[in-house]
């Protein structure tokens, strides 16, 4: 969770689109069974405000 907010700055905006990447991932790789470090980095680089940081 603390990596959720210090990507989106505690904006609430960025992290709901964030959550909806993530939920996206989850959905689409039915092998994955819970949120990971590796879902939030693949939901960052999908979305424009979580490139670069």
């Amino acid at each position: 969770m603390a990596q959720i907010i210090r990507m989106t700055g505690g904006n609430f905006r960025q992290m709901e689109r964030l959550l909806l990447q993530m939920k996206r991932i989850i959905e689409i790789n039915p092998e994955v069974e819970q949120v990971n470090r590796e879902v939030v980095e693949a939901a960052r680089e999908q979305l424009v405000f979580g490139r670069g940081v």
